[in-house]
Parts: C-alpha cells; structure tokens; sequence
C-alpha cells in the first residue's frame, strides 16, 4: 500500500493553507526541511490538480513553513548544526536539542500566521 498525504477538501486558500503548513512546520521540527519539502511537493500538486487550487500559491509558503519549524531545533536546518558545531570549536557547551524551541516556536507561529493571511 503506497503512503500518501491528504490535505482533505478544503474550502477556502486560507484554510487548505492552515491544512498543509502546520503539518509542514511541525514534522520540520524533527527532521531536516529539505526533506520535509521534498516530500510534501508531489503531494501538494496532486492535491492542487483535485481541489481545483494553483499550487505555486501553496510550494513558496510551504518551502518557508518547512524552514521556519525547522527553527524550533538543532536538526531542523542546516544552520543550526553548523551554528551548534561553531560554538562547540570555540569552548563553549552547545544547543540541546530543543533548546532554541523558544526562539523559533514564536517564529514559527507569526511567520504561518503571515502566510495564511
């Protein structure tokens, strides 16, 4: 059985946004947004084709959901390992894992709300 995402049928842009970034920016929590984008992109254009929507209104928003939750923690972008790794070579103890969760959950939250509006 091949695995796939559903975003349902959602109404309005506002709310087929809603379906499909809080899961983006959640899931790039825990791992690398790259993937998470890579994943998801098949997915949205097939979901576009059935709801009748224009996916590049959704692929940008998406692309940054996935960035902004990866704010949320150590693995979630590159730049936090490199950052993390940067800190360590300088003698100074580095993140936990979700230790910038404080920053980037604010972020995360504003930044979704932004693109839905």
């Amino acid at each position: 059985m091949a695995w796939s995402l559903s975003f349902g049928t959602p109404t309005t842009m506002s709310l087929a946004l809603i379906r499909l970034l809080l899961p983006a920016a959640t899931i790039s929590r825990f791992i690398n947004n790259s993937p998470v984008v890579a994943m998801f992109t098949s997915a949205v254009q097939d979901w576009c084709k059935r709801s009748g929507f224009n996916a590049s209104k959704f692929l940008l928003p998406l692309s940054y959901a996935s960035i902004m939750g990866g704010t949320c923690s150590l693995i979630g972008t590159s730049t936090n390992l490199i950052v993390d790794g940067l800190i360590r070579q300088s003698g100074f103890p580095g993140f936990d894992l979700f230790e910038i969760a404080a920053v980037g959950l604010p972020i995360t939250f504003v930044g979704c709300v932004y693109l839905i509006l």
